[in-house]
């Protein structure tokens, strides 16, 4: 599973600029259990 510091990575990542041309995906971030 994933951990808090890796989910945290995430969602700043999300609430940057970085992001601001991201939309209508979905961004599974499950600790790569989603590739299984």
């Amino acid at each position: 599973p994933a951990q808090p510091e890796q989910l945290a990575a995430a969602i700043t990542w999300l609430l940057s600029d970085d992001a601001s041309n991201t939309n209508g995906v979905v961004l599974a971030s499950d600790g790569g259990w989603n590739a299984v």
